[in-house]
């Protein structure tokens, strides 16, 4: 058996422990270089127009120069429209640094690597051809990836996030993954 002890804790020290039992098992979970765990988010959970099946975030270079790349693979469930949009972020759960990047991008265009969009015209009164409506390869199957600069340069356990959007703003699907990032981890160029 045990004893709890009958002193008093003050609400500092239990959130401190709290704070302190939350960090543990953030490390635990995303202990591997890799993505440890990755899940479905946001609203559209249970009927997504997406379905994930794999997600992981991977340092390209080293922590001081390099670059933050997510990989991605799924099934569309249903066609993807013209000015669908996607927008993706990352913290140091570490620190509680966020990065949102200027978004939103283009889906059809900037995520799926089955799609190719061209410029025509000049800047900046180009326009860009669309990939869209976007179906998906044999079973509405995708790849994806996204790579930008890794603006925070610590080491530690990131949480990355992508979020899919229709063309009115609203939820199409939601991705996210824990992983620690560090130079030890990094992954070399494809």
């Amino acid at each position: 058996f045990f004893r709890l002890s009958t002193f008093p804790l003050s609400v500092g020290d239990m959130m401190r422990a709290a704070l302190l039992m939350a960090l543990a098992a953030a490390r635990a979970w995303a202990s591997p270089p890799s993505v440890a765990r990755w899940e479905s988010c946001g609203s559209f959970k249970l009927f997504p127009s997406i379905k994930f099946s794999n997600f992981s975030t991977h340092l390209q270079g080293s922590v001081s120069d390099g670059s933050l790349v997510m990989l991605v693979s799924g099934r569309v469930m249903k066609p993807v429209e013209n000015g669908s949009t996607f927008e993706f972020k990352f913290m140091n759960m570490e620190e509680g640094t966020e990065v949102a990047y200027a978004g939103p991008y283009d889906l059809c265009c900037d995520f799926f690597q089955e799609t190719r969009c061209e410029w025509t015209g000049e800047y900046p009164h180009g326009v860009r051809s669309s990939a869209c409506p976007f179906r998906g390869g044999e079973g509405g199957a995708f790849t994806a990836r996204i790579k930008r600069p890794l603006f925070v340069k610590q080491e530690g356990i990131y949480r990355s996030e992508v979020t899919l959007r229709h063309p009115d703003g609203s939820e199409m699907a939601c991705v996210r993954g824990f992983s620690r990032i560090s130079d030890a981890s990094a992954i070399k160029a494809p």
